[in-house]
């Protein structure tokens, strides 16, 4: 315990990389942050460890790095603090300070896989309801009730013994961005290409089984809490305009940005709305010529308001 204490003191909750509430709703392929958490804890939670992965990743390479290694931190702190050995929780402290020292990117895949083999107790976190049962039985993870609530019941955990799995650059490289400088590469095939699961939406609904008990609660739950329900979502995409805007808060986009010179800027000559009495002023990506532009839509422009359908099916 002393040394999981260690990293929360190392790794200070107002250290990540937060962002305005409403904004960077996107990851790197234009998943739907909050929506990622949520499908990551709970095929964490349900010990799939392949889905696991490429939820963590899909975030970490956007840019979210530190926020990802907390999320995992407090997902330990919460859900296994109870069900792993003393010796387990040194490694996983030691790997989380490790990370610190190198943000070697094997590591967090590492802790991923891991913990996905032991058993989870979740009676802390979720109030016991039908709505949370029916969830598990949704994503088929065993569970046993208990008079508090649930053990989630990890079949991988029975034949994992006192074994600790340390991921390597192989094991993570079809993780990693694509090449957009390949010869064959196209901008509109790239979400076809990489969406390998189907991501699960978040509601508030989730906030009324939701034990308020301790910072790794109120940090766990500010992440799988979706402020942007489909439709919203759908309003964003067929706006190229209003897209771009909504990614300036994502690392990895705005990353992109900044490469072409581009920034976050008024709308100027047009009405801004008025909200309240209160004039809210409207923004846009300006880019610093049309060549610019153009070259930074041939690279990273996936046009999903081209396929909204099956961009929409694969996001909720």
């Amino acid at each position: 315990m002393e040394e999981i204490d260690r990293c929360f003191n190392e790794m200070k909750i107002s250290d990540y990389e937060g962002i305005p509430s409403g904004s960077g709703i996107f990851t790197r392929y234009l998943f739907i942050k909050h929506n990622v958490y949520w499908t990551l804890l709970i095929n964490i939670l349900g010990g799939a460890k392949n889905e696991s992965l490429y939820w963590a990743y899909e975030l970490y390479y956007s840019g979210f790095k530190k926020e990802t290694i907390m999320f995992i931190m407090h997902i330990f702190n919460v859900f296994y603090i109870n069900t792993t050995t003393i010796s387990f929780k040194n490694i996983i402290a030691e790997k989380i300070n490790n990370w610190l020292l190198t943000e070697d990117e094997t590591i967090i895949g590492t802790l991923i896989y891991n913990i996905c083999n032991k058993n989870a107790d979740i009676s802390g976190f979720f109030i016991k309801s039908n709505y949370i049962s029916n969830t598990f039985k949704k994503f088929n993870i065993p569970y046993q009730e208990t008079e508090t609530g649930y053990i989630l019941l990890n079949n991988n955990a029975r034949n994992s013994n006192n074994i600790f799995v340390n991921m390597t650059q192989i094991d993570i490289t079809h993780y990693k961005d694509i090449d957009c400088y390949c010869e064959n590469y196209k901008p509109r095939y790239v979400l076809g290409l990489v969406t390998k699961y189907k991501c699960q939406e978040s509601t508030l609904d989730i906030l009324k089984y939701i034990n308020n008990y301790n910072i790794s609660t109120d940090y766990i739950k500010n992440l799988i809490i979706n402020y942007h329900n489909k439709n919203k979502c759908i309003e964003i995409v067929k706006n190229m305009e209003k897209l771009l805007v909504e990614l300036y808060y994502t690392p990895i986009w705005n990353n992109r940005f900044k490469a072409y010179c581009a920034k976050l800027d008024y709308k100027y000559g047009q009405e801004n709305q008025i909200i309240n009495g209160i004039a809210m002023k409207e923004f846009k990506i300006k880019f610093p010529d049309n060549y610019s532009y153009e070259n930074f839509c041939n690279l990273y422009w996936y046009e999903p308001d081209e396929n909204l359908t099956s961009f929409i099916n694969s996001r909720f």
